[in-house]
């Protein structure tokens, strides 16, 4: 990638989007995007990051020990930025499992905990990014 002196990415540097995406795309005419969402209070906030926090993850993917990647038990999957996400269209344990161990090998190493019976995603949050769970509210 080609950046400028002033921040810029030169045109030449960027990468056209694949056929494969393009064609997933779906363009409606009676599209109408959706209602703003009135703005949730702080404990509004803080309930929804303890709920976030507080989700089992069903499988943890660690690279010579660290996390790359954990999947709670609804399929929401986080990576961190050591890994490119999967090719493939649902993720999956085993579709991320398969992503994984194309890349790293033997070096993966795959935690699964059914039932809810690991860690939460905000302890994997925590590991990964040092201090206690915080995911950050995605809300507009």
């Amino acid at each position: 990638m080609n950046i400028s002196s002033e921040g810029r990415i030169a045109i030449s540097s960027l990468v056209p989007i694949s056929p494969s995406l393009t064609s997933k795309i779906i363009k409606t005419d009676d599209f109408a995007p959706p209602d703003v969402p009135v703005q949730a209070t702080q404990a509004e906030l803080d309930a929804q990051v303890r709920r976030q926090n507080a989700e089992p993850v069903k499988a943890v993917f660690r690279i010579n020990g660290e996390v790359v990647a954990a999947m709670q038990s609804y399929g929401t999957t986080f990576f961190s930025n050591a890994i490119a996400l999967p090719d493939e269209g649902a993720l999956s344990v085993d579709s991320v499992e398969a992503a994984l161990r194309k890349r790293y090998g033997s070096a993966l190493q795959v935690e699964s905990y059914p039932g809810g019976n690991g860690p939460t995603f905000g302890m994997i949050f925590a590991e990964v990014y040092g201090g206690k769970g915080h995911l950050v509210n995605t809300q507009a």
